[in-house]
């Protein structure tokens, strides 16, 4: 068993489920930081930013699953976890409602 590869892949799999739910808690804050009523709350960040990231999530998944049979599994890994967790880090930096939903949606 190697220890340190266990242990960035332990690390990798805690940062990628971490940012899930990292919105649910806050989504009133959120709301507020916007100036969101609660139904618009309710309706963009519980409903449309969710929806979206599943409808990219789901062709992404596809093609992902058809590279591993072409591009090395480990460097595909390490990809897919840059490209997916960029764009949440890049969320501290949102000011706008639609900022925040191409990053989620990525």
């Amino acid at each position: 068993l190697d220890w340190n590869a266990f242990g960035l892949l332990a690390a990798a799999v805690f940062v990628i489920f971490a940012d899930q739910n990292l919105m649910a808690p806050n989504l009133t804050m959120i709301a507020h930081d916007f100036g969101f009523s609660d139904r618009e709350r309710d309706s963009k960040l519980g409903g449309q930013i969710s929806v979206a990231f599943f409808l990219l999530g789901l062709p992404a998944c596809l093609i992902i699953g058809a590279l591993t049979d072409v591009v090395q599994r480990k460097r595909l890994l390490v990809c897919t976890i840059l490209l997916g967790q960029g764009p949440c880090l890049l969320t501290l930096f949102v000011t706008q409602y639609w900022e925040l939903f191409v990053l989620r949606t990525l």
